[in-house]
């Protein structure tokens, strides 16, 4: 009778503790290393079950393969929407950081950068994301917005322990982010100075205006991440594959005034994708209806995907940006197999 009161009791402790974490999260509140999530665009010809606009596909840390959900992207149940729960009170605990570059105040000086930031004294995540004017906080309830419904959309969301999270707040330097809401509790001012910074409008100052910064997620997955400021003045995918020593194949917003064409001068070479085909449910769709930004490695001994959020364009060579890269061969393989058609050389 004891034992078994103690083991329920465990048990709830230890619901309670998970719920209140600060980690990434997919459906059911399951906490995760991390996870990369596919939105689908909106699909009217020819008809298909997934595409309203609403439907997205995603993979952990512990699964390798696409997962269809069963949950819309607008509902409180979806992925994100577990993720983002703390954020949707009117005092959220922790410290807290949204950016996006699509609103009604950013300038073309900020950043082309999105992305949700939380976190406490034990952990926080980074969720970098192509969403536009995402998260509404209005009312404090979740909501996804009919601007991101039309086009694909992508997401990285990243659970790391303490002692990385503050390196976050570095390549925001480089950003620039144009900031939407930011919640700083004083007692982890301390614990986070360069989020801080961040927070409050600091930029570099001094060349390189760029940084490669090497990161561990919560369980010890290494991860690589890339930012650049607008005096970078280039292209951040050129930058990754020349860093990476392998060939790119990228798939961002084609309809950018004076998008990049292929880099194949370089010793690195960059491509456009120029479709996407998601064979498991028979949907094919050009990179005009995708917002996504994805660099996935055209070389198989070196399976990397990045995930970000600017465009190559020729114009945001001037903005800042920036992109984090995981490599695992079956994630990859994954990806890579989502290419349809792309650029030549």
């Amino acid at each position: 009778m004891h034992n078994t009161l103690i083991i329920v009791s465990l048990s709830v402790l230890t619901n309670f503790i998970g719920v209140n974490s600060f980690q990434c999260r997919i459906e059911n509140g399951k906490p995760v290393d991390w996870y990369v999530m596919y939105k689908l665009p909106k699909i009217t010809k020819p008809k298909s079950l997934f595409g309203d606009g609403y439907h997205y596909m995603y993979m952990t840390s512990e699964i390798n393969t696409w997962q269809f959900s069963k949950q819309l992207i607008n509902s409180n149940k979806s992925i994100l929407a577990w993720t983002l729960k703390e954020f949707y009170t009117s005092k959220p605990r922790g410290f807290w950081l949204s950016y996006n570059d699509q609103s009604a105040h950013v300038t073309l000086t900020e950043g082309h950068t999105k992305g949700v930031i939380g976190a406490d004294k034990e952990t926080g995540f980074w969720l970098i994301h192509s969403i536009p004017h995402f998260p509404n906080f209005n009312n404090f309830t979740y909501s996804y917005p009919q601007t991101g419904r039309r086009n694909g959309q992508s997401v990285l969301c990243v659970t790391f322990n303490s002692s990385e999270m503050d390196k976050i707040g570095n390549l925001l330097e480089y950003n620039r982010p144009s900031i939407w809401r930011k919640v700083l509790p004083a007692d982890l001012a301390t614990l986070y100075p360069n989020l801080y910074s961040a927070a409050k409008g600091e930029t570099v100052k001094k060349a390189p205006w760029y940084t490669i910064i090497e990161l561990k997620s919560k369980n010890g997955f290494n991860l690589t991440a890339f930012a650049k400021s607008e005096q970078f003045g280039k292209d951040l995918y050129d930058l990754v594959a020349q860093s990476e020593k392998a060939d790119v194949n990228t798939e961002t917003w084609q309809n950018e005034p004076s998008p990049l064409p292929p880099f194949c001068s370089l010793t690195y070479k960059v491509f456009n994708i120029r479709s996407i085909r998601i064979a498991e449910i028979n949907m094919t769709f050009k990179s005009h209806k995708d917002h996504s930004k994805l660099a996935i490695s055209a070389v198989p001994s070196k399976p990397f995907v990045c995930i970000g959020d600017i465009n190559r364009a020729l114009h945001q060579e001037k903005r800042g940006g920036g992109t984090m890269c995981l490599t695992s061969k079956q994630h990859w393989t994954s990806y890579s197999k989502l290419i349809n058609t792309k650029d030549t050389c």
